[in-house]
């Protein structure tokens, strides 16, 4: 038994949920999709909520947008079954297996299977490479590697969970803020979650402009450093939280903070061009993080 629970907010759900009803019917599982509308325009509302009327799918909708990590909360307190698969609504399986590989792993022990993310070798438009090229270089990434750092790469668009290591976690979580992955990720390994990775990938279709998602990266990034700060992530395998703990106990973090400081718009030039350089993000994200962490002390 399985519930398939999908965030979206103005996205199109109609070629996903078809694609998984149809392969959670030819599994004879006992099953549920549940969508939850995280206050979508009303065309999108309208389009998508036509799925309500198909046996073992659910629509439900909020008034007011809350953000992905409290939507999939609420998807989590309507769902029934004791496996929870989270899916973006900006997917679609790259299997045809999809559902039936997640099920086979049911009976082997683990606590939480993350699938994977892909991304099509076309590039986009320039407007969007900063995501494209992110997704492709750090999120496209084979489970054997994956499996070596277990609790790094934890993208929470497609995993399937237990209801019971679910509610553990999600109990700690407080906030309904942007970039929660990594903490779902701290807590994964604090708990020790017996966590497995597999080639089960999804397509990431909704690759958003490249100034959005640097937005969303810069959000992400304080939500860390506030986590951080707060006592709430002791043990971890982020990379980005490693290389700050690292430059603070060096006493850099000044220096970087000047880097912001005098260079994010440089780099936010090239980032959102036609030839993004992920190790220039990589740099804006450390500085950005020594800046805010600087400003905060200060």
């Amino acid at each position: 038994m399985i519930s398939v629970l999908i965030p979206v907010y103005n996205y199109s759900i109609i070629p996903l949920v078809e694609e998984l009803h149809k392969q959670l019917e030819a599994t004879k599982t006992i099953y549920e999709i549940i969508v939850w509308d995280d206050a979508s325009s009303e065309a999108f509302n309208l389009q998508n909520k036509i799925i309500n009327h198909v046996p073992n799918i659910h629509y439900f909708r909020s008034e007011s947008n809350y953000g992905r990590t409290k939507t999939r909360q609420l998807l989590y307190k309507k769902s029934l079954f004791n496996w929870l698969l989270y899916v973006d609504a900006d997917v679609i399986p790259k299997s045809t297996e999809f559902i039936q590989n997640y099920l086979n792993l049911i009976p082997k022990g683990y606590d939480a299977i993350y699938g994977g993310y892909a991304y099509g070798k076309v590039a986009p438009k320039n407007n969007k490479l900063l995501r494209w090229t992110y997704g492709s270089a750090k999120e496209e990434v084979d489970a054997d590697i994956r499996n070596q750092k277990p609790y790094k790469i934890t993208i929470s668009g497609n995993f399937m969970i237990k209801r019971t290591i679910f509610t553990l976690i999600n109990s700690k979580i407080e906030d309904s803020g942007y970039g929660f992955d990594y903490y779902f990720g701290a807590l994964l390994k604090a708990n020790q979650i017996k966590v497995l990775h597999i080639n089960n990938e999804v397509y990431h279709l909704g690759v958003e402009p490249s100034d959005h998602f640097l937005s969303k990266t810069k959000q992400a990034v304080d939500t860390l450093l506030n986590l951080y700060q707060n006592g709430k992530i002791t043990s971890h395998d982020n990379s980005l939280l490693h290389v700050f703990t690292t430059l603070k106990m060096s006493k850099l973090c000044g220096l970087f903070s000047t880097i912001y400081k005098t260079s994010h718009k440089k780099m936010e030039r090239n980032l959102m061009g036609a030839n993004p350089s992920i190790a220039r993000l990589q740099l804006y994200k450390i500085s950005y993080m020594c800046f805010k962490y600087k400003n905060h002390k200060s």
